[in-house]
């Protein structure tokens, strides 16, 4: 080192060279005499259990493989992933002491620094807790937890429990030791935790990843028994009892973790044939393959800024009442520790006109590709363009295309080691709706009026009639239409409402009109209910596409709920579900951090369809927020006007401005359309000409791709669950 500090005498060129051979040597040097430094690691156990005596399930298999594939996307190495998963070729057996035993292996390998993902999908249930233990005192509701192996048993009246059942605490206890070596955890969840396994009615392969305690052999009243002297929380919406006590054992020095749930504790976790609509859907758990698809995205982020990505995309899939919880200490940390990501890209061959991408992972006919000269080249060296055209679950067919002003590319001149990068794949705008006829006598009263409606179809929506994997199940009786999302009775006895449904269109008294003029009238009103369903899913499906670009764009956003009756304020948060009752008042803060200027649009989209612009409230009101610029709405009230309920959703809209062009003012989005911006809808961008799209504005051709948003519009939603009678209106 003393003869390198020597250059500082020597002429600028000497010293040139000098410094060159120096950054050569002196990495060399410092490894030959500094110590060895220890590396951070990955670790994963992934457990899947389907093959149940009783209750066998089709998706843990299916997940399991599919969470390996996106592991292995972000980095981990086939050697650092345990796989415990009946019918997978060289997995072990998810038995009851294969799964502890590999957690026991997880704390003895783990080190300082290193991240560990569980990952456990299969059947859920509960046993009582005994109340003489630490563990039995802590349950506030006197049960516990389970998760069934493999070898699951019957109930064992010694214990008060189920044989080789995997309880809560012992999981705690496991995860414990993890993190008290060192090591972040982040443990998935994929099983239910209460109710009864059951098949939807009405809707095809949903199942619910649950068996009740009676099925498994506990004697009648054994688990009321379990209750009795209990904190009475049953019904509390909190998060299943897996997660570590809160100032439990751990030191302080102890890494944290991370806890994703499928669902709260009383709800049930469905698994499902995915992606809806597809002919080649396979069963995966819906928390799962909603993971999977936010963790492909190749997008840096936290794990509540996943939380917040999954609870939307839950929402743009019409699944909002089955609501995943996200808790833990470290959810504002990166993403597997991970703060960059592999491009999504993959090699291209001439000869083979397909990638290795389809469906499973957000593909659509018409996404497109650049062309890239190697997997490191800039996306600005793009030699041309592909479109995608036949899309399959796993596998993509391609066609050159001319795009942005570069002409297709010529395949027999495609360089050794080119590159396909996705660029972006467009949203679906249609509707799938299956009929339910089972409450509704022969000869139906509805079925002239919905012959017309499927022959003539709805004006500006694009609906497609299914007999599986749809949308909305529309459910006739005799003096009622209704729409009712498939998975309805999810909440058990909580989901009266939601299983009600909401009305279309009822019977209405005795006319003069003729059998085809009633049939006519009930077809019109029908197709503008279905038109304004379609236009609000489709604003929500835009939505949870554009979660993860809200945090880009700087744009902090704050809602709190000012409780009636001086119930105090309670933070609202875009990654859980908030009871609202009559009389609550909402009240939202923009903050623009960053040093772009920011359009916001606010829109409440209510349980019937309806979508009232908020922000701007159209008297001058001026929605662009400069650098540095707060803001905050007061007025939202919640009142007993419209006859409104159920899941109920605040939209934050933003969009960051380009110099010198007006304010971007999404008002047009509410229900009814405002047919008076339809001169405008030529001049629009991208960004502001996809919501266009996703409102079925009168200029587009019904072929046309869906315009795609880009980098500077993003979107947050805040859900909550509405009692009747509730809307949002500014003061």
């Amino acid at each position: 080192m003393k003869q390198l500090l020597t250059v500082l005498g020597m002429k600028a060129q000497t010293r040139s060279m000098v410094r060159r051979l120096a950054q050569c040597l002196l990495p060399a040097m410092l490894v030959a005499t500094w110590p060895a430094v220890v590396q951070a690691e990955l670790h994963a156990l992934l457990v899947g259990v389907s093959g149940y005596k009783d209750r066998p399930l089709k998706g843990p298999r299916n997940d399991v493989q599919r969470m390996q594939q996106v592991l292995l996307q972000r980095t981990f190495k086939p050697e650092q992933i345990t796989v415990l998963a009946d019918g997978l070729a060289g997995a072990g057996e998810p038995t009851r002491a294969r799964i502890l035993a590999a957690l026991d292996r997880l704390a003895s390998a783990a080190k300082p620094g290193d991240t560990v993902f569980i990952y456990m999908a299969g059947h859920g249930s509960q046993q009582p807790a005994n109340r003489n233990t630490p563990q039995g005192k802590a349950e506030p509701d006197g049960l516990h937890e389970i998760f069934l192996p493999l070898d699951i048993g019957g109930w064992d009246g010694s214990t008060k429990g189920f044989t080789n059942a995997i309880v809560d605490f012992e999981l705690r206890e496991k995860i414990d030791r993890i993190q008290a070596a060192g090591a972040f955890v982040w443990a998935v969840f994929d099983a239910c935790h209460s109710a009864s396994l059951v098949r939807s009615g009405g809707v095809d392969e949903l199942r619910y990843r649950h068996i009740s305690p009676a099925d498994l052999g506990a004697p009648a009243g054994v688990m009321e028994a379990a209750s009795v002297g209990a904190m009475g929380s049953r019904g509390v919406k909190t998060a299943p009892g897996f997660a570590p006590v809160p100032g439990g054992s751990l030191s302080a020095a102890a890494a944290g973790a991370v806890y994703f749930y499928a669902a709260q504790t009383t709800e049930r976790a469905p698994e499902m044939s995915l992606p809806l609509g597809d002919p080649q859907r396979r069963p995966y758990g819906l928390l799962t393959f909603t993971l999977a698809r936010a963790l492909e995205q190749g997008r840096v982020m936290s794990y509540r800024q996943l939380g917040q990505y999954v609870l939307a995309q839950y929402v743009g899939m019409n699944e909002a009442l089955v609501t995943p919880v996200f808790s833990g200490n470290g959810l504002d940390l990166a993403v597997l520790g991970q703060q960059s990501l592999p491009l999504r890209q993959w090699p291209l061959s001439a000869q083979r006109p397909t990638l290795p991408v389809g469906a499973l992972s957000g593909i659509a006919p018409g996404a497109l590709f650049a062309v890239v000269p190697s997997a490191l080249s800039d996306s600005r060296e793009a030699l041309g363009h592909l479109r995608a055209e036949k899309v399959e679950l796993t596998q993509t067919e391609w066609q050159p295309t001319a795009h942005a002003g570069k002409p297709a590319p010529r395949l027999s001149e495609l360089p050794p080691g080119a590159h396909a990068r996705l660029l972006g794949s467009p949203e679906r705008y249609s509707m799938r709706l299956a009929l339910d006829h089972s409450a509704c006598t022969n000869p139906c009263r509805w079925q002239a009026a919905l012959d017309q409606l499927r022959a003539n179809g709805v004006p500006g929506a694009d609906v497609q009639w299914v007999s599986s994997g749809a949308d909305w199940v529309i459910k006739l009786t005799r003096n009622e239409v209704r729409a009712v999302v498939p998975s309805a009775n999810l909440l058990g006895g909580a989901s009266e409402q939601a299983a009600a449904g909401t009305l279309l269109v009822t019977a209405a008294s005795p006319t003069t009109a003729s059998a085809s003029e009633a049939a006519r009238d009930t077809a019109t009103a029908l197709a503008a209910r279905l038109h304004g369903m379609a236009r609000a899913s489709n604003l929500l499906r835009l939505a949870a596409r554009l979660a993860l670009n809200s945090h880009d764009l700087g744009l902090q956003v704050t809602v709190a709920a000012e409780r009636t009756g001086g119930g105090g304020r309670v933070a609202l948060l875009p990654e859980a579900v908030a009871s609202l009752a009559s009389g609550d008042r909402l009240v939202v803060t923009l903050s623009n951090q960053s040093l772009k200027s920011i359009d916001v649009t606010l829109l409440y989209a209510d349980a019937k369809f309806g979508v009232s612009p908020l922000y701007p409230s159209g008297a001058g009101e001026i929605n662009r927020l400069e650098p540095g610029a707060r803001h905050v709405i007061d007025d939202i009230a919640l009142s007993d006007e419209g006859g409104v309920y159920g899941i109920e959703r605040l939209l934050v809209i933003a969009v960051a401005a380009e110099k010198r062009t007006e304010r971007t003012d999404f008002s047009f989005l509410a229900q009814p359309p405002v047919q008076a911006l339809r001169a405008r809808s030529a001049a629009v961008d991208d960004d502001v000409g996809a919501f266009f799209d996703a409102a079925f504005a009168e200029y587009r051709s019904r072929n046309a791709p869906t315009r795609t948003p880009g980098g500077r519009t993003g979107m947050q939603v805040f859900t909550f669950d509405v009692a009747p009678g509730r809307a949002a209106t500014r003061r």
